[in-house]
Protein backbone atom coordinates (compact mmCIF):
# COMPACT_ATOMS: atom_id res chain seq x y z
CA UNK A 1 0.00 0.00 0.00
CA UNK A 2 2.33 2.15 1.23
CA UNK A 3 4.35 1.46 -2.44
CA UNK A 4 1.55 2.25 -4.54
CA UNK A 5 1.08 5.68 -2.32
CA UNK A 6 4.41 6.62 -3.14
CA UNK A 7 4.10 5.62 -6.63
CA UNK A 8 1.41 7.78 -7.43
CA UNK A 9 2.56 10.46 -5.50
CA UNK A 10 5.55 10.11 -8.09
CA UNK A 11 3.04 10.26 -11.25
CA UNK A 12 1.22 13.16 -10.36
CA UNK A 13 4.25 14.99 -9.05
CA UNK A 14 5.75 13.98 -12.43
CA UNK A 15 2.95 14.62 -14.21
CA UNK A 16 2.07 18.50 -12.71
CA UNK A 17 6.18 19.21 -13.48
CA UNK A 18 5.04 18.50 -17.44
CA UNK A 19 2.25 20.61 -17.13
CA UNK A 20 4.35 23.27 -15.62
CA UNK A 21 7.21 23.19 -18.02
CA UNK A 22 4.40 22.88 -21.11
CA UNK A 23 2.36 26.15 -19.53
CA UNK A 24 5.85 28.03 -19.54
CA UNK A 25 7.07 26.84 -22.48
CA UNK A 26 3.92 27.89 -24.40
CA UNK A 27 4.07 31.19 -22.56
CA UNK A 28 7.49 32.15 -23.61
CA UNK A 29 7.12 31.00 -27.07
CA UNK A 30 3.90 33.46 -27.39
CA UNK A 31 5.87 36.13 -25.33
CA UNK A 32 8.99 36.23 -28.02
CA UNK A 33 6.56 36.22 -30.53
CA UNK A 34 5.13 39.38 -29.32
CA UNK A 35 8.77 41.03 -28.78
CA UNK A 36 9.37 40.15 -32.59
CA UNK A 37 5.92 41.52 -33.66
CA UNK A 38 6.63 44.92 -31.79
CA UNK A 39 10.51 44.77 -33.36
CA UNK A 40 8.69 44.49 -36.57
CA UNK A 41 5.84 47.09 -36.30
CA UNK A 42 8.48 49.87 -34.68
CA UNK A 43 11.03 49.11 -37.78
CA UNK A 44 8.14 49.07 -40.44
CA UNK A 45 7.03 52.79 -38.29
CA UNK A 46 10.32 54.02 -38.87
CA UNK A 47 10.45 52.93 -42.55
CA UNK A 48 7.25 55.23 -42.57
CA UNK A 49 8.91 57.80 -41.23
CA UNK A 50 11.81 57.79 -43.55
CA UNK A 51 9.72 57.36 -46.55
CA UNK A 52 7.49 60.64 -45.77
CA UNK A 53 10.45 62.83 -45.59
CA UNK A 54 12.32 61.61 -48.36
CA UNK A 55 8.72 62.61 -50.05
CA UNK A 56 8.95 65.98 -48.66
CA UNK A 57 12.84 66.39 -50.00
CA UNK A 58 11.55 65.70 -53.26
CA UNK A 59 8.73 67.90 -52.74
CA UNK A 60 10.78 70.70 -52.09
CA UNK A 61 13.27 69.78 -54.84
CA UNK A 62 10.38 69.90 -57.38
CA UNK A 63 9.81 73.14 -56.04
CA UNK A 64 13.23 74.33 -56.42
CA UNK A 65 13.43 72.86 -60.29
CA UNK A 66 10.08 75.42 -60.92
CA UNK A 67 11.50 78.24 -59.30
CA UNK A 68 15.07 77.27 -60.89
CA UNK A 69 13.58 77.04 -64.51
CA UNK A 70 11.68 80.43 -64.51
CA UNK A 71 14.30 82.22 -62.77
CA UNK A 72 16.22 80.52 -65.79
CA UNK A 73 13.95 81.81 -68.50
CA UNK A 74 13.56 85.58 -66.55
CA UNK A 75 17.54 85.51 -66.69
CA UNK A 76 17.83 84.83 -70.60
CA UNK A 77 15.32 87.13 -71.57
CA UNK A 78 17.06 89.83 -69.72
CA UNK A 79 20.48 89.29 -71.47
CA UNK A 80 18.69 89.02 -74.66
CA UNK A 81 17.07 92.46 -74.34
CA UNK A 82 20.46 93.88 -72.93
CA UNK A 83 21.79 92.53 -76.23
CA UNK A 84 19.41 94.21 -78.48
CA UNK A 85 19.62 97.24 -76.83
CA UNK A 86 23.76 97.38 -77.08
CA UNK A 87 22.45 96.30 -81.31
CA UNK A 88 20.53 99.64 -81.77
CA UNK A 89 22.71 101.82 -79.65
CA UNK A 90 25.52 101.27 -81.84
CA UNK A 91 23.46 101.11 -84.75
CA UNK A 92 21.91 103.96 -84.15
CA UNK A 93 25.25 106.16 -83.23
CA UNK A 94 26.18 105.41 -86.56
CA UNK A 95 23.29 106.68 -88.22
CA UNK A 96 21.31 104.00 -89.09
CA UNK A 97 17.99 103.22 -89.16
CA UNK A 98 17.58 100.44 -86.23
CA UNK A 99 13.73 99.83 -86.58
CA UNK A 100 14.12 98.56 -90.47
CA UNK A 101 15.69 96.28 -92.51
CA UNK A 102 18.28 93.88 -91.84
CA UNK A 103 19.12 95.56 -88.55
CA UNK A 104 15.60 94.93 -87.66
CA UNK A 105 15.98 91.49 -88.81
CA UNK A 106 18.72 91.25 -86.70
CA UNK A 107 17.23 92.39 -83.76
CA UNK A 108 14.13 89.99 -84.12
CA UNK A 109 16.24 87.12 -84.52
CA UNK A 110 18.13 87.72 -81.19
CA UNK A 111 15.03 88.31 -79.43
CA UNK A 112 13.53 84.96 -80.82
CA UNK A 113 16.69 82.91 -80.24
CA UNK A 114 16.18 84.19 -76.38
CA UNK A 115 12.62 83.35 -76.03
CA UNK A 116 13.17 79.80 -77.76
CA UNK A 117 15.92 79.13 -75.04
CA UNK A 118 13.87 80.87 -72.24
CA UNK A 119 11.07 78.46 -72.68
CA UNK A 120 13.41 75.44 -72.66
CA UNK A 121 15.13 76.61 -69.36
CA UNK A 122 11.09 76.70 -68.19
CA UNK A 123 10.22 73.14 -69.47
CA UNK A 124 13.32 71.88 -68.26
CA UNK A 125 12.74 73.24 -64.63
CA UNK A 126 9.02 71.72 -64.98
CA UNK A 127 10.14 68.33 -66.53
CA UNK A 128 12.84 68.00 -63.47
CA UNK A 129 9.84 69.09 -61.07
CA UNK A 130 7.57 66.39 -62.41
CA UNK A 131 10.33 64.06 -62.29
CA UNK A 132 10.86 64.80 -58.37
CA UNK A 133 6.67 65.19 -57.98
CA UNK A 134 6.43 61.21 -59.23
CA UNK A 135 9.50 60.37 -56.69
CA UNK A 136 7.87 61.86 -53.98
CA UNK A 137 4.27 60.13 -54.84
CA UNK A 138 6.13 56.87 -54.41
CA UNK A 139 7.71 57.34 -51.51
CA UNK A 140 4.47 58.22 -49.55
CA UNK A 141 3.26 54.66 -51.45
CA UNK A 142 6.22 53.44 -49.38
CA UNK A 143 5.42 55.53 -46.27
CA UNK A 144 1.60 54.37 -46.48
CA UNK A 145 3.00 50.53 -46.96
CA UNK A 146 5.22 51.01 -44.06
CA UNK A 147 2.66 52.64 -42.00
CA UNK A 148 -0.08 49.33 -42.65
CA UNK A 149 2.66 46.71 -42.07
CA UNK A 150 2.96 48.63 -38.52
CA UNK A 151 -0.17 48.55 -37.41
CA UNK A 152 -0.71 44.58 -39.04
CA UNK A 153 2.59 43.61 -37.14
CA UNK A 154 1.30 45.87 -33.36
CA UNK A 155 -1.81 43.64 -34.14
CA UNK A 156 -0.33 40.82 -34.17
CA UNK A 157 2.00 41.40 -31.34
CA UNK A 158 -1.15 42.42 -29.11
CA UNK A 159 -2.68 39.24 -29.99
CA UNK A 160 0.67 36.88 -29.36
CA UNK A 161 0.66 38.85 -25.95
CA UNK A 162 -3.26 37.50 -25.62
CA UNK A 163 -2.44 33.94 -26.72
CA UNK A 164 0.33 33.68 -24.14
CA UNK A 165 -2.10 34.43 -21.28
CA UNK A 166 -4.67 32.05 -22.70
CA UNK A 167 -2.14 29.57 -23.26
CA UNK A 168 -0.62 29.41 -20.47
CA UNK A 169 -3.78 29.31 -18.44
CA UNK A 170 -5.52 26.91 -21.01
CA UNK A 171 -2.01 24.40 -20.40
CA UNK A 172 -2.40 24.87 -16.42
CA UNK A 173 -6.19 24.13 -16.29
CA UNK A 174 -5.93 21.29 -18.82
CA UNK A 175 -2.94 20.30 -16.38
CA UNK A 176 -5.03 20.75 -13.14
CA UNK A 177 -7.86 18.86 -14.70
CA UNK A 178 -5.66 16.46 -15.64
CA UNK A 179 -3.96 15.81 -11.76
CA UNK A 180 -7.07 15.78 -10.20
CA UNK A 181 -8.58 13.65 -13.14
CA UNK A 182 -5.48 11.03 -12.14
CA UNK A 183 -5.60 11.95 -8.09
CA UNK A 184 -9.13 10.73 -8.15
CA UNK A 185 -7.78 7.47 -10.17
CA UNK A 186 -5.29 6.75 -7.92
CA UNK A 187 -7.83 6.79 -4.75
CA UNK A 188 -10.01 4.75 -6.61
CA UNK A 189 -7.51 2.12 -6.91
CA UNK A 190 -6.39 2.09 -3.82
CA UNK A 191 -9.39 2.22 -1.94
CA UNK A 192 -10.13 -1.04 -4.07
CA UNK A 193 -6.97 -3.01 -3.06
CA UNK A 194 -7.61 -1.77 1.01
CA UNK A 195 -11.20 -3.39 0.58
CA UNK A 196 -10.03 -6.05 -1.00
CA UNK A 197 -7.22 -7.10 1.29
CA UNK A 198 -9.24 -6.60 3.92
CA UNK A 199 -12.04 -8.67 2.81
CA UNK A 200 -9.40 -11.21 2.70
CA UNK A 201 -8.60 -10.61 6.36
CA UNK A 202 -11.58 -11.22 7.43
CA UNK A 203 -12.59 -14.42 5.52
CA UNK A 204 -9.03 -15.95 6.43
CA UNK A 205 -9.90 -14.91 10.76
Amino acid sequence: MAGASTLAALSLGASALGTAAGAASAYAQARQQQKSAAFQSAQAEQNARIAEMNAEIERENASRAERSGHEEAQSIRRQAAQVIGRQRAASGASGLDVDAGSLLELQADTAGQAEADAVAAYQKGLDQAYAYRINALNMENQSAAAQAASKMHASQGRKYGQGALIGAASTALAGASSLIDGAAAWDKKLAGQWFGTNSGNGNGG
